[in-house]
């Protein structure tokens, strides 16, 4: 019979680990996704000598066992009350639950109880035996409602003891993944448009070069060998979520993406092309400060977004006259000032296969925090 890991963690880590094919040619790619993710969850935990030893102890109790462990990234954090025999729960994230499944309800690591999802509503789940007892959180001391998901610990726990403390770490591997894709974004070619992914909590870094071979005589002469006829722009995806909605979102994205397999539109999210002029909604054409010429923008994809208007269009033709650059594109359907932003988007897939997700908790709940690189597809 499976354990339950009862204690709750100061620090989390997800890692989503895919497994994608990538052939090259000098013209392209050609990409195969192997699988969905494998779920890792990285727990940390800073406790007192008793309660460290216990947690030790459970480890070596069940070493190879399985374990049920909060799903941390789907767990409903609050201040709320749930009274003893209550059966109905209230969750951020009814999705994250299905029937049979049991659910993790509790305070800490002595005050917790084990139930089985019997239903699952709009906003809440039904478990099929009512609670034991009364549930008071608070900010200092939460309530915790998650989906327990059924997990190996094939690295045990690792500790570091100081007087009268531990830090002690211990990294699950789900072994019922579950497929979340979902895409939240817009379209643009049957491709998502990613609308959020520059939170600039860091520099952001990005590259643009065109892979080559140096070639060296030996005797002081050299040559770039042209090895991918076309160029990559490299950049990173950076998100903060901080609502339950928003980090399911997130990691339905990643699920939907499967790692290096996906393709979206990455817009730089600066405005790369000022306005010269405003934009009517049946404009057939806008006029930008040029960052290349007409014949290097016809075909490129820009975003054009102020407020909560956003308009992914491509541009058709393009005509520099001074200082002022006419880009057709098709009517964008809204206006836009000269206080829009427009941008150049490029056609992207992430560059890794383990995306990892940090969460960190802020007042009574969890925020997420997401980073991952890019890389330009022709």
């Amino acid at each position: 019979m499976a354990e339950v890991w009862r204690w709750l963690p100061q620090l989390i880590s997800e890692n989503l680990e895919f497994y994608t094919d990538i052939r090259s040619a000098p013209g392209g790619e050609w990409r195969d996704s192997l699988k969905d993710a494998t779920q890792f969850l990285t727990l940390a935990h800073t406790l007192r000598t008793t309660g460290a030893e216990a947690m030790v102890q459970a480890v070596r109790a069940n070493a190879l066992g399985e374990w049920l462990v909060p799903e941390w990234p789907n767990a409903t954090v609050s201040v709320s009350t749930l009274a003893a025999a209550a059966t109905v729960l209230h969750v951020a994230v009814p999705a994250a639950y299905s029937v049979g499944q049991q659910v993790f309800v509790g305070l800490d690591a002595d005050r917790w109880v084990a139930r089985v999802v019997g239903s699952v509503g709009g906003s809440s789940i039904t478990v099929t035996a009512g609670l034991a007892q009364t549930y008071v959180g608070t900010k200092g001391r939460p309530l915790i409602v998650a989906p327990l998901v059924r997990c190996v610990a094939p690295g045990g726990i690792q500790f570091q003891s100081t007087f009268d403390v531990k830090g002690l770490t211990a990294r699950f591997m789900s072994i019922e993944p579950v497929d979340l894709a979902a895409n939240p974004y817009p379209l643009h070619d049957s491709i998502p448009v990613v609308t959020d992914g520059v939170v600039p909590f860091t520099p952001l870094a990005g590259s643009l070069n065109q892979v080559g071979d140096l070639m060296a005589s030996g005797f002081g002469a050299y040559e770039l060998q042209e090895v991918e006829s076309f160029t990559r722009r490299r950049g990173t995806l950076s998100w903060y979520d901080k609502t339950p909605a928003k980090r399911w979102e997130r990691r339905g994205f990643i699920h939907f993406l499967r790692g290096q397999d996906g393709e979206f539109w990455l817009p730089s999210g600066q405005n790369d092309l000022p306005l010269q002029a405003s934009v009517s909604s049946g404009a057939l054409a806008i006029t930008v400060s040029p960052a290349t010429t007409d014949a290097e923008m016809v075909g490129r994809v820009i975003v054009i977004r102020e407020g909560a208007s956003l308009v992914t269009r491509e541009v058709t033709d393009a005509l520099t006259t001074g200082d002022e650059q006419e880009l057709e594109i098709a009517a964008p359907g809204v206006a836009f000032t000269t206080a829009a932003q427009v941008s150049l988007a490029h056609r992207s897939r992430l560059e890794v296969d383990t995306v990892e997700i940090t969460y960190q908790w802020v007042g009574a709940g969890l925020a997420a925090f997401c980073t991952a690189p890019t890389i330009e597809v022709p």
